[in-house]
């Protein structure tokens, strides 16, 4: 996304907004506004939609279970050659996006 704002460097700001800029930043904070989201709910959803690799843990040699990193949820079990569920591309419990690879 691109920066809609300029830091300040020493306390002045840096660049120049016409009086069309200062609309077109008015019209995107109401878009933000309008979403009712705080800007710690928007990281949220940003981290939880990035691909996470999924944790593999075993107890012992029979089964291995496969689980979400973000909340544990156990999404698949391999027993004795048979899998038990499956990996899809969301977590059920919490929708954290999972890397699909083998």
């Amino acid at each position: 996304m691109e920066r809609l704002t300029n830091k300040r460097v020493n306390g002045i700001k840096t660049g120049y907004w016409s009086t069309s800029k200062k609309e077109e930043l008015v019209q995107r904070l109401a878009e933000y506004e309008d979403t009712g989201l705080t800007p710690e709910q928007v990281q949220q959803l940003k981290e939880r939609d990035t691909e996470k690799r999924v944790d593999i843990s075993s107890r012992c040699e029979e089964h291995t279970h496969y689980k979400c990193p973000t909340c544990g949820n156990i999404l698949m079990t391999e027993y004795k050659g048979y899998r038990i569920g499956r990996i899809t591309e969301f977590c059920d419990k919490c929708g954290q996006r999972l890397e699909r690879g083998e």
